[in-house]
């Protein structure tokens, strides 16, 4: 007991210190700097063909979207589930602007792209 007095005032003084340190609170607006770009994800310009490992072939964008679920597998990370939802994604919305739209495809993220574009020019 005779220690629980200094116990509160130091929690107080750490408190103190955490907040002045690392807290800011909700009502300070951050500025935002607009003049800087923002960067892209992926640069959209820099692959123009793929590498098919399997049949050692570089596919280009057209060639790409005719491909099969069985010459889609042969890409890194490319399964039958999501080889059909790339022929399915085609399907719907004509062809492929860019190899770097496969992200907007279900199951497919920035590993597995990384994946399909491995070895790529």
């Amino acid at each position: 007991m005779k220690y629980f007095k200094y116990i509160w005032a130091i929690m107080i003084i750490l408190i103190i210190l955490i907040r002045s340190y690392g807290y800011e609170p909700s009502y300070i607006k951050r500025e935002i700097n607009v003049d800087q770009p923002q960067k892209e994800m992926y640069s959209q310009d820099t692959i123009s063909m793929v590498y098919d490992p399997v049949d050692q072939v570089y596919y280009s964008l057209d060639e790409f979207n005719q491909l099969s679920v069985e010459q889609l597998k042969h890409f890194k990370g490319i399964g039958d589930v999501t080889a059909s939802s790339i022929i399915e994604y085609i399907r719907e919305n004509r062809e492929l602007s860019s190899f770097y739209e496969l992200i907007e495809i279900k199951g497919i993220g920035e590993k597995k792209l990384e994946g399909i574009l491995e070895n790529s020019k």
